[in-house]
């Protein structure tokens, strides 16, 4: 295996969950933001494991593609041999290391895969999800099937849609780092929002049984004709040739943007979770060499998505399928692939209830890249308000109540006198096209007026 070079915020995260285990806390939440390398801290831990001659099996817990490839081509680099446990692969029981699909995982008998070993070492990726039930089946048979269990629920957003904190399956909660932290750090950027979200404001009422906003009242909110041309037109404005992910609230919603925007000459995708995996795969080959500035005739501009991409995406990660799996597609004959284009444009035409999965939406644009000049979030849902800013999102506990924790960021930002929206951000809003900023902007980039007014007052 090849040793693997922590950062120090790492090695000290991994030192503070092997610390929780040693005291009996063996079911542990590791909290870091996208960007932070939560995988690195899983295999730092997995390369110790394999390492004690007491012996470990290893089980790498995911629920879609891209989280089970992701750490497939991470291990395979480092040396670490491992098995895949999903449909349509070929077993392979002899490897201490096994990354399974949950949905494939609970229909086979763990004990066809596991090893004589008497512990297992248990990561849940995107751990906030530890509490649907094909996760809470797959953990009861791993405790049956292990006399001793370590548990690692990894997450950068560790609460559930209600808003509440995981203390009913967890036993600690260690915070890596934040998202603050690795923005000095130069890791990650939070990048510029430009907000211009519908003037009138969705019925709080209007929520489903799952919690989320009811689709019906969103789509007749944000889907009006001038509103989807504005996003058009403030995609054109803004992005300057790069490409970017465009997150919508429902199918519906997100063909007819992309129909206005391929009217005004982008070259549009969409996926959602019927998509199919080879189409799948092709579509984030050609948005990771695609935007206006790129040449390649198969690049893609805008990818507009719905309930995915939210986790496990990584744009850079994703050059890797125009390097491999849709080499003969893309490459079109030549020696040599073509060049990776960083994904810089967010557009946000989703209002959520859930902190967590615009968080998570956030954090797909905010890793940096040495061809990365900025990252623009197009904020027409307004989110950010209604939630938090990304530097913001830090300061959790397993008893985590969302109401709780949004009260003592406002309040924070009310104690220094400032104008605070209810996502305790400090806002100014322009006098002429209305589009939002924080603090500390004096002119507006998108009309080029220079009166910004605070959203509200502090007492």
């Amino acid at each position: 295996m090849t040793t693997l070079k922590l950062r120090p915020y790492q090695q000290a995260a991994i030192d503070a969950v092997r610390e929780n285990w040693r005291v009996g806390k063996n079911r542990v939440v590791l909290v870091a933001p996208v960007g932070a390398g939560k995988t690195a801290c899983a295999e730092g831990m997995i390369q110790r494991a394999l390492e004690s001659p007491n012996g470990f099996d290893v089980w790498f817990l995911a629920h879609r593609a891209e989280l089970i490839d992701q750490p497939a081509r991470r291990f395979m680099k480092s040396g670490i041999p491992f098995g895949i446990v999903k449909a349509g692969v070929a077993p392979k029981p002899d490897c201490r290391v096994q990354i399974a699909s949950v949905q494939t995982l609970k229909n086979r008998p763990l004990e066809a895969l596991s090893r004589a070993n008497k512990r297992a070492l248990v990561f849940v990726d995107e751990g906030h999800r530890v509490k649907a039930n094909t996760y809470l089946q797959i953990l009861r048979d791993l405790r049956t099937t292990y006399e001793v269990v370590y548990v690692v629920y990894l997450t950068a957003t560790p609460y559930r849609l209600d808003g509440q904190g995981l203390g009913d399956v967890a036993d600690a909660l260690v915070e890596a780092t934040t998202p603050k932290e690795l923005i000095s750090l130069g890791f990650i950027t939070e990048g510029t929002v430009i907000g211009r979200p519908p003037p009138e404001q969705l019925d709080p009422r209007a929520v489903g049984a799952d919690g989320e906003y009811d689709e019906a009242a969103t789509e007749a909110i944000m889907d009006r004709p001038k509103l989807v041309g504005d996003a058009v037109a403030t995609w054109k404005k803004h992005s300057d040739g790069y490409p970017g992910l465009g997150r919508c609230c429902t199918k519906s919603s997100a063909m007819r943007r992309a129909e206005a925007f391929k009217a005004a000459g982008f070259r549009v995708g969409f996926l959602d979770g019927e998509t199919p995996r080879r189409e799948r795969q092709s579509l984030l080959a050609r948005l990771a060499i695609g935007g206006q500035r790129s040449a390649h005739p198969l690049g893609l501009d805008v990818l507009l998505f719905v309930n995915v991409l939210t986790e496990g995406y990584d744009s850079e990660s994703s050059y890797d399928l125009v390097l491999h799996e849709c080499r003969s597609e893309l490459w079109q004959g030549r020696s040599y692939p073509p060049e990776y284009v960083p994904l810089c444009v967010l557009g946000d035409y989703a209002p959520t209830k859930s902190m967590g999965a615009f968080i998570q939406f956030w954090g797909r644009g905010s890793r940096v890249h040495k061809d990365k000049p900025w990252l623009r979030l197009l904020s027409h849902a307004g989110n950010e308000d209604e939630h938090c800013f990304l530097s913001a999102h830090e300061g959790f506990s397993l008893e985590h109540k969302q109401s709780e924790w949004m009260a003592k960021l406002r309040e924070r930002n009310i104690q220094q006198g400032v104008a605070v929206s209810q996502g305790g951000a400090t806002r100014l809003i322009c006098a002429t096209c209305q589009t939002r900023w924080l603090s500390g902007t004096t002119t507006c980039l998108h009309c080029g007026g220079n009166t910004l007014n605070a959203m509200g007052r502090a007492p």
